[in-house]
């Protein structure tokens, strides 16, 4: 599967002196969204049965087949 699509992983700001600033509540409100989002699509992908066990005569499709699935529950 290529990785020319990825994008860099964003983790929210972690909590040290009490109380999260403004700027920092909103980046982590945002990044939690993102993050559900994300979590939900893998979610039902996971439901397509063709994901969890690929026979060795379609791995040369297997980047179509993810692809046309993720296009599928989207």
């Amino acid at each position: 599967m290529s990785l020319s699509g990825l994008r860099t992983v964003n983790i929210p700001p972690f909590l040290n002196h009490g109380k999260f600033s403004e700027s920092e509540v909103k980046v982590t409100k945002t990044i939690t969204k993102c993050r559900i989002h994300v979590e939900r699509a893998n979610a039902r992908l996971e439901d397509f049965q063709v994901l969890s066990f690929m026979p060795p005569y379609l791995k040369c499709y297997a980047e179509k087949i993810v692809k046309l699935c993720a296009a599928l529950v989207n």
